[in-house]
């Protein structure tokens, strides 16, 4: 298997949930499979299951059985909002989590995302490169 960056989007997805809602770490778990049912809940099995046949993962029977009584569907980011966090939280700020997170299996889509955006600053890096080179003959 060979690395890509959806792990790190997945880092800063737990790293800017914990900031948001003041909840650090975000998905506290005693041991790795009590971490792996804490995202489970908060995240859906639904998505679990698509990221565990992607990577073609095996998961322990007894958490699989486990993580099936499980919610389907992710839990919607206004469940983690209190009085003490409320103003940290934003729109865009419960977007870029549905970035992070509903999608952090797919690799595809988070790569487009970000080469969108350094898409834009490539192209003017080189048109800068290529101009001042321009201006720098004349001279």
């Amino acid at each position: 298997m060979h690395y890509d960056y959806s792990l790190d989007m997945w880092s800063f997805g737990c790293v800017f949930a914990g900031m948001m809602f003041r909840k650090e770490p975000f998905f506290q778990g005693h041991d790795n499979q009590d971490q792996l049912i804490k995202i489970v809940n908060v995240l859906g099995k639904d998505d679990f299951h698509t990221y565990v046949d992607k990577y073609d993962l095996d998961i322990d029977p007894h958490l699989m059985n486990t993580i099936k009584d499980l919610r389907n569907d992710r839990k919607k980011w206004q469940e983690f909002i209190t009085q003490d966090n409320q103003s940290r939280v934003t729109p865009e700020g419960l977007d870029l989590l549905d970035q992070l997170f509903v999608r952090f299996h797919i690799f595809e889509n988070i790569f487009d995302i970000c080469s969108r955006f350094f898409f834009k600053i490539h192209e003017i890096i080189n048109f800068l490169n290529e101009n001042v080179i321009l201006l720098l003959a004349e001279i």
